[in-house]
């Protein structure tokens, strides 16, 4: 393989940002990285010799009219949505064909990584389908495009045409059809489905995707990825312990590439690194 393009995109400068970023450079000392971030994040990319991109600089196109249906704030739902823009942006700019995406809570364990999501034969390579957990995506050059796209279209419908299309997101996934909720997560996953509600919105029936998309199932027995890796947020493995074993982590008999440092399991990254620092196993006993 030839040196992956790893890009993450963060406003600030949290104390786990670095450190996780390190850990990139650490396990995948070959790998091209990008931080696309602000002023006060800038110095991490100074004093770890990586590229960096200043989202104000990749920022056109973002003032699109955001529809909120979330209880999160919508400076930051809004801005999760940014961030594929941007992403795209930056693509365009510097002509690369391809990216993985790490969101900067991401803990990387090992390069087997990238033996799932990264391979130039598909255009987008994500977790799951209806509901994708962005935190490690791959994505094309024309994927990123053609999502890009979808964003602005979706955006762009009158009001009540937004809010038809989003509730009808919103309720495929939804157990509770009461709780209206949109996130990019549920985006990404309409986007890249046959069954899209906005591609469908006039035109009524499947219509395949124009990109090749491969969507990864962890603890799924029918996948390809089946009996060697399981993905796992953090909370998930709350007082379980991952056991190391030549530079890589399991639990049970899967192995473990990542962990998603949600919510207040950013917390733990500290000592999590302190024993992967050590070489042991990684006790997830807070």
């Amino acid at each position: 393989m030839n040196s992956p393009n790893i890009v993450m995109i963060h406003r600030g400068n949290p104390f786990y940002l670095r450190p996780n970023i390190e850990r990139v450079l650490s396990v995948m000392p070959n790998c091209n990285f990008w931080l696309i971030g602000d002023k006060s994040n800038k110095k991490n990319a100074e004093s770890l010799g990586i590229k960096f991109e200043t989202i104000n600089n990749l920022s056109t196109s973002i003032d699109y009219d955001y529809q909120h249906q979330s209880k999160n704030g919508a400076d930051y739902e809004k801005f999760c949505i940014d961030r594929w823009i941007i992403l795209h942006n930056f693509i365009a700019k510097t002509k690369i064909k391809e990216a993985l995406y790490l969101d900067s809570d991401t803990l990387i364990l090992s390069d087997k990584i990238l033996d799932v999501f990264y391979d130039t034969k598909y255009d987008l390579i994500k977790e799951n389908s209806l509901v994708t957990m962005p935190c490690v995506i791959f994505f094309k050059e024309k994927a990123i495009r053609l999502f890009k796209d979808y964003i602005l279209k979706l955006y762009s419908l009158s009001t009540q045409e937004k809010i038809t299309v989003l509730k009808s997101i919103s309720d495929r996934v939804q157990q509770d059809k009461n709780r209206f909720h949109i996130s990019d997560m549920y985006l990404i996953g309409d986007f890249a489905n046959k069954w899209s509600r906005l591609r469908t919105l006039n035109n009524p029936g499947p219509l395949e995707p124009e990109i090749n998309i491969k969507n990864v199932f962890f603890n799924k027995e029918n996948n390809e990825h089946r009996g060697l890796i399981c993905h796992y947020t953090a909370k998930q493995l709350k007082q379980k312990t991952l056991k190391y074993k030549e530079k890589s982590y399991f639990h049970q008999d899967k192995e473990v590439p990542f962990l998603h440092l949600q919510g207040e399991s950013k917390d733990w990254q500290p000592e999590i690194l302190k024993q992967i620092n050590n070489e042991q196993d990684i006790n997830l006993d807070f």
